[in-house]
């Protein structure tokens, strides 16, 4: 799965969320200013002052910290799952509707609501791919080789029905060596939570081998 394809789920609905929340926000805002209520108090709202907008604030920097630094830097393992297998990551977009009403009950102005719900949304929604992986694999039965079928740009079909197949693996300059058709393995790790991962630990050693021999 590219990173494009990890984007799309996370961006449409974080959109469409946005959009309706906006449109929800300037009708309260209407409603206020035809009732003479004051905004005053919101442009002079302090973030640091309020233990709900703290909350928030502490629970998405907790969740994009993670994201960023399991996803990015200790797990190394490649998702090849399709986005049909991850059809239930846009529903974690409406984690921006509880945090926008958690917010407004404790008195934080529509505007910084608005804008700290959908921070957390996303945040919520960036952590849950690495979350997902980790909780996958430390319930599977480990790692398991399987083959599968070269085909053109690089790109895999398993050999046998079960696993996924694998849309792209780069660099492609390392595959263009091998022949449309060839078999190959590939370790890979599936749980519970039908996630699919490349573990690309054997992959890493042989793409710095030919790399290497290439410099030579």
């Amino acid at each position: 799965m590219s990173d494009l394809d990890l984007c799309l789920p996370i961006v449409v609905p974080i959109t469409i969320l946005f959009i309706i929340m906006v449109s929800t926000v300037r009708g309260q805002q209407q409603i206020d200013m035809n009732s003479g209520a004051s905004n005053a108090a919101g442009s002079k709202f302090a973030l640091e002052k309020n233990k709900a907008s703290l909350a928030v604030v502490g629970c998405l920097i907790v969740l994009s910290a993670y994201a960023l630094f399991d996803y990015f830097i200790i797990n190394h393992n490649l998702l090849i799952n399709s986005n049909r297998d991850l059809w239930y990551a846009p529903i974690l977009s409406l984690s921006a509707i509880p945090a926008y009403i958690f917010l407004k009950t404790n008195k934080v102005p529509h505007i910084e609501s608005l804008s700290l719900s959908m921070l957390l949304a996303i945040s919520v929604l960036s952590a849950y791919v690495p979350a997902i992986q980790r909780i996958d694999q430390i319930l599977s039965d480990g790692v398991h080789s399987y083959e599968y079928i070269l085909h053109s740009e690089a790109s895999f079909a398993p050999a046998s029905p079960g696993p996924p197949p694998i849309k792209v693996l780069k660099p492609k300059a390392y595959w263009a060596q091998f022949k449309e058709g060839s078999i190959h393995k590939f370790d890979l790790i599936h749980g519970p939570l039908n996630v699919w991962q490349l573990e690309t630990t054997k992959l890493d050693n042989e793409l710095k081998l030919f790399f290497d021999n290439r410099k030579q």
